[in-house]
């Protein structure tokens, strides 16, 4: 923290929140001092800036703002920040595969009927950009949306064996040389 000194006889120059505000501070000073810009805009600038970003609409501290903070106050602010953040975060729980499976057929329903409705607005009327936008990209990902595959029983592979016993890459056995 800086003395009472510190403060005398400079100007205190500081941007505040968004960069809205600037603080000029002159305290006339008795004595020479040497240490300019010493810690004199720490002092007034982290009490300041904590004051009128609470009034903006951002959550979020400014880089400025942390800057200016103590490192014990810089670790608080931003550990209130991880607080507030892992109560938004849900924790990924992995699903059942009945689950999943139901899941993948409430999506592809939600996206098919996503889909009718803009196909059948733009056989009405003209589709604005983003609705265009959106209507391709819902079909692109409709066409790679495919549902699970199961895997096929191995008697029913017909896979070809070669004289060694490993699989063929080929359809139709190739003569021997």
């Amino acid at each position: 923290m800086a003395t009472h000194h510190s403060l005398r006889g400079h100007s205190v120059l500081g941007t505040f929140g968004a960069g809205l505000f600037l603080l000029v501070l002159t305290i006339p000073c008795s004595q020479e001092c040497s240490a300019f810009g010493d810690a004199a805009a720490v002092v007034v600038a982290p009490t300041l800036d904590r004051a009128l970003s609470k009034t903006e609409t951002s959550a979020v501290p400014t880089r400025e703002s942390l800057r200016l903070l103590s490192p014990g106050e810089r670790e608080q602010e931003l550990q209130q920040l991880r607080e507030k953040r892992g109560l938004k975060v849900k924790p990924a729980t992995p699903l059942a595969p009945a689950d999943r499976e139901q899941r993948r057929v409430e999506i592809r329903q939600r996206l098919n009927h996503r889909l009718e409705a803009l196909r059948q607005k733009r056989k009405t009327a003209p589709l604005t950009a983003e609705e265009e936008k959106q209507l391709h990209r819902l079909e692109s990902l409709s066409h790679g949306f495919q549902p699970a595959l199961k895997k096929a029983p191995p008697e029913t592979l017909t896979e070809k064996k070669t004289e060694r016993g490993v699989p063929s890459l080929h359809t139709e056995p190739t003569p021997p040389k």
